[in-house]
């Protein structure tokens, strides 16, 4: 009806994208660009299809569309802003933008800047501060909101966007992403406290059993494609040797329990163990703290991703098809995250065959890592080395 409208042309191709068909998507957004190059929602979503085949040179420049394809994320911040030129001797402000994973992700770009000779400062909110403030190469924490009359900062001579880092500092190709775990730790009193609460000493859970001990999260704060219903967990109940215990925030999920399949047990750290888990001012410790403890997370693609990798905990992500861009294609693992494994969607929408290829490499480590031997049945056998090379081997 109007194919001199570059409008409908990136409809289609984000339409032949969620469908599976990336190089047609990248041809119906070249198509846009030809009708119109300024059309900025082309522009963005073409260089997010740049970064997933990690052509990151080209993706960051054109990443920088995203304020003109989307006018309410752009901030103003007083000030110049940093373009990449010599950091040193210099304070920068380094301010958030979307969610709280991709927070966590490019924070790592702090010790760069530091490295650089750079006084770094981040803005984020005040719940992370306690997490996110100790990071390598993170000089001061800035509560967002303070250009709204909140906390003022510290003095700064540059600010820039977290996200235009990488490009700034000419990250241009994978083996480029800085990938030293962990970057984050959690507080040992605290990994203390939930070990006693949890029975997440060497040896299983409160009653002394032995198990493959799994943190699972199955669902993200906007519950859109990325999440997964629990029922489809269902065989990860018949897996021998598991010990389920969920992470999952509440607020994403209401009364998730009530819908759980017949033979899915999941603990709780939450109401079931008197509440406590994650409450409070301070955002995500009680879960830093538990995954520590773990063996392993088992998480859709949300923060909870992101907080292991940065923890350098062993985790398993699930992934929707086609992924968001930082996941790359065709791989299953990834250059931002050392100890991440990702099961993938090969048919856009369908979940079953991705939780049927995790419940057998679960139920693969959880034969690997038992006790050989009835004279270690105890659990005296179980422990953080024996668990890696069963990791490692699966």
């Amino acid at each position: 009806l109007a194919p001199g409208d570059p409008g409908g042309w990136s409809h289609l191709a984000l339409a032949l994208l969620r469908t599976g068909r990336p190089d047609a998507a990248g041809a119906g957004w070249r198509r846009a660009l030809t009708l119109d190059p300024e059309h900025a929602a082309s522009r963005w979503h073409r260089a997010c299809l740049l970064l997933l085949h990690g052509r990151l040179a080209e993706g960051w420049r054109e990443y920088e569309w995203r304020w003109a394809a989307f006018p309410g994320w752009a901030r103003v911040v007083p000030g110049r802003r940093w373009s990449g030129e010599d950091p040193r001797g210099l304070t920068l402000l380094l301010t958030r933008e979307q969610g709280l994973g991709d927070l966590v992700q490019f924070i790592r770009f702090a010790a760069d800047l530091n490295a650089r000779g750079a006084r770094v400062l981040v803005e984020g909110p005040a719940s992370l501060r306690r997490l996110l403030g100790n990071a390598p190469g993170v000089a001061g924490w800035v509560a967002d909101g303070w250009e709204n009359g909140g906390e003022d900062p510290p003095a700064f001579d540059r600010h820039a966007p977290l996200m235009s880092v990488p490009g700034l500092l000419g990250i241009d190709g994978v083996e480029r992403i800085p990938a030293a775990v962990p970057y984050l730790r959690a507080e040992p009193e605290r990994v203390e406290r939930w070990r006693r609460r949890l029975g997440l000493h060497p040896g299983g859970g409160p009653d002394g059993r032995p198990g493959l001990r799994v943190g699972l999260v199955w669902r993200g704060s906007n519950g859109d494609r990325r999440s997964l219903p629990l029922a489809a967990l269902e065989p990860l109940g018949r897996v021998p040797g598991l010990r389920l215990i969920s992470l999952q925030k509440e607020e994403a999920d209401p009364h998730p329990f009530d819908r759980a399949p017949a033979g899915l047990i999941l603990e709780r750290p939450g109401p079931g163990f008197d509440g406590g888990f994650d409450e409070g001012p301070d955002a995500f410790l009680d879960s830093a703290a538990v995954m520590t403890s773990l063996d392993l997370v088992l998480t859709v693609d949300t923060a909870t991703a992101h907080l292991a990798g940065a923890l350098g905990v062993p985790a398993w992500v699930m992934l929707h098809s086609p992924p968001e861009w930082r996941w790359l294609l065709g791989r299953d693992d990834t250059p931002w995250y050392p100890t991440l494994r990702l099961f993938r969607q090969t048919t856009p929408g369908d979940w079953a065959p991705v939780v049927a290829r995790v419940a057998d490499a679960l139920a693969a480590l959880a034969a690997r890592s038992r006790p050989a031997h009835p004279a270690v049945a105890d659990g005296s056998d179980v422990g953080p080395q024996r668990m890696r090379g069963a990791l490692e081997r699966a």
